[in-house]
């Protein structure tokens, strides 16, 4: 099947199921962080604020960069 989870218009199979589930979550501001793809209780920030020299939250992009120095 060539066509995408979030595309199917039928939702007889789990994924796809679940797929509109959270588009619909996200469409109407429910659900968790990850459904509504923001940070609302400023975890990033806390975090960069306790450990100030750990790597960003952008995975992979320290690697690509390399080391300090």
């Amino acid at each position: 099947d060539s066509e995408h989870a979030t595309n199917k218009k039928d939702k007889l199979d789990v994924q796809s199921a679940n797929a509109a589930e959270g588009q619909k979550s996200k469409s109407r501001d429910e659900g968790g962080t990850a459904t509504q793809r923001r940070d609302s209780n400023n975890s990033t920030a806390k975090a960069k604020q306790e450990n100030p020299e750990s790597p960003d939250v952008v995975i992979g992009m320290q690697d690509e960069r390399g080391g300090k120095g």
